[in-house]
């Protein structure tokens, strides 16, 4: 049976989690203005829509991959409770944010 106290706080598993995904959004998010800055001198819309897409399209890869990543590691060290927790904290702040939003 998993207790909380014997790993650590919640608030330090969702940590590890979000700190280097926020970190990989703010890079993205630059390497995206470098783009449209260097593309921009172009001039042509389609070029630039091109490029936005196609730094979406490896964004969404690179979460998938960073995700596998996490879940693989946890199931390998058979420490699958605390993946559990935390993917419930992001199910209920994701329905949270889209209430908001909605």
């Amino acid at each position: 049976m998993f207790r909380l106290g014997r790993t650590a706080e919640p608030t330090r598993l969702v940590s590890s989690i979000a700190l280097p995904a926020m970190l990989t959004y703010v890079a993205t998010a630059l390497f995206g203005l470098a783009d449209m800055w260097v593309i921009g001198r172009l001039g042509d819309a389609a070029v630039q829509s091109a490029v936005e897409l196609g730094a979406k399209f490896m964004m969404a890869l690179l979460i998938v991959f960073a995700l596998s990543f996490l879940i693989g590691q946890r199931v390998s060290s058979r420490e699958v409770a605390p993946l559990v927790i935390v993917g419930g904290y992001a199910t209920s702040i994701g329905s949270a944010i889209s209430r908001k939003a909605g």
